[in-house]
């Protein structure tokens, strides 16, 4: 079993300090963490840049600088730590030692009446994350040979390309990705989202699957959001709760309302833990992608590829297409497509089966209106 007590993960943190407050000024200044983000910032931080997906971090899910260990069977340290938290909210000399660590993270009471109810408080909020640092890692293998292009085309969408942290948020850039709730793809779009944006899908093709199609849709969103709420911490929020839910809790808590404010404030079934979260989490990884040489010690290329979207003009089968050298992701059966599909590649395609979708149509249109 891997453990490795909150004093030393604590201490860890604090040593990439300096990476999460973009000493080198690499990150957006619109990004800049805040006092209210920080604590959470480093936590997500070393989710994603210190244990893998065979470690689970044991830790306060509302206060992140209470972390008690990491673990390989987090089962079997969940019950101690519990066992332990039970027995100091009665005694303070049961084990002197977990507490006095407890201490260096938090203000523990020393009132035997305000302790029963801290403790509980610590017992009920005790939650487990799997590390994601060899997931990340993986995802930015996979972005490499789209970074130029999309860091390029999100510009002309007048927005920020940190905005494609929330891919790696989502789903760790990985296009196959599907969630239990049937989300799909990079930006993990839901079917009826997804259906605002790109064109219909069905048994034989889905775009969400497609890197290039579904990242002009997630633009294109972010972009809506973002006129919308009028700011990115909000914007971005919306991403994963819902523009409605943030909208309603603007006009519950005032026009100019800050996220901090609608944490602390609004109470929702739609807006819990993974919502009060993605911004610190989005805010951690554009720190993860600013400093990625850094961080995982590895030279990352950034080919010059320009992608080219094309529109069928006839029905086709899709192995004439295995010809062309296509992305073609989104494509999910070998079955004969209807005239309208569209198909993604860094050629240039003389065909007359194809029709090239001009690049100005890529940031003033929604895919699913490409003509």
């Amino acid at each position: 079993m891997i453990k490795i007590f909150f004093f030393i993960i604590s201490t860890s943190i604090l040593a990439n300090s300096n990476l999460i407050n973009d000493y080198k000024k690499r990150v957006h200044k619109d990004f800049r963490v805040t006092n209210y983000f920080k604590d959470d910032v480093k936590f997500w931080f070393d989710i994603y840049t210190k244990y893998p997906s065979n470690i689970n971090v044991l830790h306060d899910k509302k206060m992140h600088q209470v972390v008690y260990g990491a673990y390989k069977n987090s089962i079997k340290a969940k019950k101690e730590i519990i066992k332990k938290l039970k027995a100091l909210a009665y005694s303070k000399k049961a084990y002197p030692v977990f507490e006095k660590k407890l201490k260096k993270m938090i203000k523990v009471p020393t009132s035997a009446s305000k302790r029963i109810d801290f403790f509980n408080n610590l017992i009920k909020n005790l939650r487990s994350q799997v590390g994601q640092k060899d997931m990340i890692f993986s995802g930015l293998k996979r972005y490499q040979k789209y970074q130029y292009f999309l860091e390029k085309i999100i510009k002309k969408f007048n927005l920020p390309k940190e905005l494609i942290a929330i891919s790696f948020l989502e789903s760790s850039f990985n296009p196959k990705a599907i969630s239990k709730a049937k989300a799909a793809g990079i930006w993990q779009f839901m079917p009826l989202i997804a259906s605002y944006f790109m064109p219909k899908r069905n048994k034989n093709v889905d775009y969400r699957f497609n890197p290039i199609i579904s990242s002009l849709a997630a633009f294109h969103l972010l972009k809506q959001n973002k006129q919308i709420l009028k700011r990115y911490d909000l914007a971005i929020t919306a991403y994963n709760s819902g523009t409605k839910n943030i909208i309603k809790a603007k006009r519950k808590l005032g026009k100019n309302t800050n996220l901090e404010t609608i944490i602390k404030n609004h109470k929702g079934i739609t807006f819990g833990y993974a919502s009060k979260n993605f911004y610190a989490e989005f805010l951690a990884l554009t720190r993860v992608l600013a400093y990625k040489e850094e961080i995982y010690k590895y030279k990352f290329y950034r080919p010059k590829k320009k992608y080219n979207i094309y529109i069928a003009k006839r029905k086709l089968n899709p192995y004439k297409l295995f010809k062309l050298k296509i992305n073609n992701s989104h494509i999910l059966r070998n079955k004969r497509l209807k005239k309208g599909f569209l198909i993604v590649s860094t050629s240039n395609i003389s065909n007359k089966n194809f029709k090239k979708i001009p690049y100005k149509h890529l940031y003033r249109k929604y895919p699913k209106n490409f003509r």
